[in-house]
């Protein structure tokens, strides 16, 4: 808990400080949800339910560089971070964990890349 208040003491952006989408916008399907986080405080709040560090990459959200999201999958929380893939066009998944940075068990990973060849356009 001490490293949550201190991390939320050293978050540099006021709260409604806007996060860069990059056209993602809320996925549903019986298996999970998953939507993009929109402002700092959001990313805050997401930080402080996991109990996790994602709160500090805050920039990369703001400048673009990622955009994160709060999904659930079969019932349980995760957060992913994806970024823009330029070589393959489209994203790429380059963190998801869940609460207290647990690994993504086989099902959850699975609904999360059903998730992104959606948003990538990818039919199979």
């Amino acid at each position: 808990q001490q490293w949550m208040d201190e991390l939320g003491e050293t978050c540099e952006f006021p709260e409604d400080t806007p996060l860069q989408t990059l056209g993602l916008s809320e996925w549903k399907e019986k298996e999970g949800t998953i939507r993009p986080l929109r402002t700092a405080g959001e990313l805050m709040e997401e930080s402080r339910a996991m109990s996790h560090c994602v709160a500090s990459m805050a920039r990369r959200g703001i400048d673009g560089r990622a955009v994160f999201l709060h999904g659930e999958l079969h019932g349980a929380p995760v957060t992913l971070e994806v970024r823009p893939d330029a070589k393959a066009g489209g994203f790429r998944i380059v963190e998801a964990k869940g609460e207290r940075n647990r690994q993504l068990n086989r099902t959850e990973r699975s609904v999360a890349r059903r998730w992104l060849r959606s948003v990538n356009g990818e039919t199979s």
